[in-house]
């Protein structure tokens, strides 16, 4: 996904359940009638811009140079 501005985001999850069962030994499965419906928002979270930059080995190695977090 591409986010179009920078700044404090969330993402929201909506998602339709159907059901279906089959008694132990049978081999025909049965529709449950309806449907459930459950949301879910995720905490906020930043949307920034970073830049790749070689750098001289690893971050680990190297944790100040451009590009290493």
């Amino acid at each position: 996904h591409v986010y179009r501005r920078l700044g404090t985001r969330t993402i929201t999850l909506t998602t339709t359940w159907t059901g279906r069962y089959r008694v132990v030994g049978t081999t025909v499965w049965h529709d449950v009638a309806g449907t459930a419906t459950t949301t879910a928002t995720s905490a906020p979270f930043e949307v920034q811009e970073l830049r790749a930059h070689l750098v001289a080995g690893t971050c680990t190695e190297h944790s100040d140079d451009p590009g290493c977090i």
